[in-house]
């Protein structure tokens, strides 16, 4: 999947952390079939704030076909 930054528009992207949580959405959302209890290791080198609502974004929107939390851990790790 490629985002060409330049080319998208609207309130949520007039930040780098907007961008990022949609990114990562999307992500998800393609892979929502094969997600049960995953462990989703994102990169360690934004800030500990954004990281921490970045992961709780995350665990509230991705839901596998059941209804139950499909991501049972979001981590940090240096790229």
């Amino acid at each position: 999947m490629a985002i060409r930054k330049r080319k998208v528009s609207g309130l949520g992207f007039n930040s780098p952390d907007s961008c990022h949580k949609f990114t990562c959405k999307l992500v998800l959302e393609n892979a929502q079939s094969f997600l049960r209890r995953a462990t989703v290791v994102i990169d360690g080198s934004g800030n500990r704030r954004f990281r921490a609502q970045l992961k709780k974004y995350l665990q509230a929107r991705a839901l596998d076909f059941d209804g139950n939390q499909a991501i049972r851990k979001v981590q940090a790790q240096t790229s």
